[in-house]
């Protein structure tokens, strides 16, 4: 039988997914729930997209999966089993929820990934899975299929095929019979019989969303598919002193704990390495940005080599921006950092978030300078010994401002989504547009403003090797993919504006 799979849309399911019919269906699912229970397409990773491809999800199917070889008109899934008209194709699963998430009824749960970065590397994860599988067959000059495969049990569309000299990065796009199509390069210079073949994926993920674009270079290369466009925006509590205007110059001077803006009084220094080698106290030295803060001293304490102490003897005055540095004592590798008690405390969600890793380039603020204390002020992902779900408000204090997608928030505010925004208002970003002004003027599809300048793509990413690779391409490749014609309505629905690069694979690395 032949497992390459052909795509006839299903349109007809999608465009009944109106905006309307989003709203009438209630809150949207954590996981996929319905027929069938696992998917061919498993997708986890962003809370920011999270409720909007569970949408998706329910309208994209496969009217048919067939291909010429199938005569008899049976529909395979990508291992080959028997699916019916109708399917549904993606299987999205949140971002939180149960601790452990399985996405398909062969693979083991894994620990429900939290996040862009966090679904990327599942993603990698289940591409490079040691698998088990092992055959021979026929490679030829110049041809990408292996033909005379000893045996096909185990071997499914999406399994990367290694064996002497196939070059890496060779996936599997069909099956038919003995003979194995993989996506090239074109397979060895030299013709070969029995060579022996294994196999590296464990087919349990096949995407991961995300709501930061592509960074560094993964192995194998993965394909950043823009969809959508998001807006962000900050949130206080009604009741906050904070400006519900500000301009992004305002907003960075927040978040940079900067003294024009934020009151900061240093209460501690913490040890976050204890370093090796000392024989002697370090000289601790407690430095402001530019001008902001003087007369803060402390003494570290040394205990078997290591710095295991610092005490703040003066907390000086004006600090906003701090770097805590030791030098001397004989040793290396001691840092420590500032604590202060501050009248404004700025949010970052937690670490993974694509939505931390685009807030933080917006505010001109680097993640490692965040996570060496330089910025005191802010809350780093936790408060109250919890994790900062991105997009989640219930928590905050009068105190505190915090990034929030506006579509995120508006479909939350209208029930699409759980509502996590508690007290939380959106304020207006100055020269951005106004980015939301009342409830009652939300309505469905919820209307993105396009002046506000504030935005960002969405992403589905996938294994770039696959992208022309059924159900891949059909459902994410291109302008013309389900998501980027059918999907337009949920999109909207969900808030976000649709995105002029939808189904671009130009971002792959």
């Amino acid at each position: 039988m032949n497992r390459k799979l052909k795509l006839v849309v299903a349109v007809a399911g999608l465009a009944g997914l109106t905006a309307t019919g989003v709203a009438a269906a209630g809150v949207a699912a954590a996981d996929p729930s319905g027929t069938p229970t696992y998917r061919v397409l498993s997708g986890v990773g962003s809370d920011t997209t999270q409720g909007v491809l569970g949408g998706l999800a329910d309208g994209i199917s496969a009217l048919s999966l067939t291909s010429p070889i199938v005569s008899n008109g049976t529909i395979t899934d990508l291992s080959g089993a028997t699916i019916t008209t109708g399917t549904k194709l993606i299987g999205s699963y949140d971002a939180t929820g149960s601790a452990n998430v399985q996405t398909k009824s062969n693979c083991s749960a894994i620990t429900r990934p939290n996040g862009s970065g966090a679904g990327k590397t599942a993603l990698l994860n289940s591409l490079n899975a040691i698998n088990a599988t092992t055959t021979t067959g026929d490679v030829t000059s110049g041809s990408n299929s292996i033909t005379n495969v000893a045996s096909t049990t185990g071997l499914q569309v999406g399994l990367q095929v290694l064996g002497a000299g196939i070059p890496a990065g060779t996936f599997i796009t069909a099956i038919s019979g003995t003979t194995v199509t993989t996506n090239g390069p074109t397979l060895p210079n030299a013709t070969a019989t029995g060579v022996a073949l294994t196999f590296k994926g464990d087919g349990c993920i096949q995407f991961s969303r995300s709501s930061s674009g592509l960074s560094g270079t993964n192995t194998p290369s993965l394909t950043y598919v823009p969809f959508a466009t998001d807006a962000v925006d900050y949130a206080v509590t009604p009741t906050s002193n904070i400006p519900r205007t500000l301009s992004k110059t305002d907003l960075q001077g927040y978040y940079q704990c900067n003294t024009d803006y934020v009151t900061s009084t240093i209460t501690g220094i913490t040890v976050t390495a204890g370093g090796t080698g000392y024989t002697s106290a370090p000289t601790v030295t407690i430095t402001g940005a530019g001008s902001q803060g003087s007369g803060a001293t402390a003494t570290a304490t040394v205990s078997s080599g290591a710095v295991t102490a610092i005490t703040l003897t003066n907390a000086g005055s004006g600090y906003g921006k701090i770097t805590v540095t030791l030098t001397g004592g004989g040793g290396s590798g001691a840092t420590a950092k500032a604590v202060t008690n501050s009248d404004v405390t700025p949010v970052l969600p937690q670490a993974g978030s694509g939505t931390r890793s685009y807030w933080e380039t917006q505010m001109n603020i680097t993640d490692a300078d965040v996570n060496a204390g330089v910025y005191p002020c802010l809350i780093n992902g936790t408060y109250n010994s919890q994790t900062v779900e991105e997009h989640t408000a219930t928590f905050l204090t009068d105190k505190m401002l915090v990034p929030f997608s506006i579509p995120q928030f508006n479909a939350q505010k209208t029930q699409l989504l759980t509502d996590r925004t508690g007290r939380a208002v959106l304020g207006s970003i100055a020269g951005s547009g106004s980015s939301f002004t009342s409830l009652s003027s939300i309505t469905q599809p919820n209307l993105f403003n396009g002046s506000f300048t504030i935005t960002r793509s969405v992403y589905n990413v996938i294994p770039t090797a696959l992208k022309d690779t059924e159900p891949w391409k059909s459902v994410f490749n291109g302008g013309s993919s389900l998501i980027c014609t059918s999907g337009t309505a949920v999109i909207q629905a969900f808030g976000f504006q649709t995105n002029a690069n939808c189904g671009s694979t130009s971002s792959a690395g």
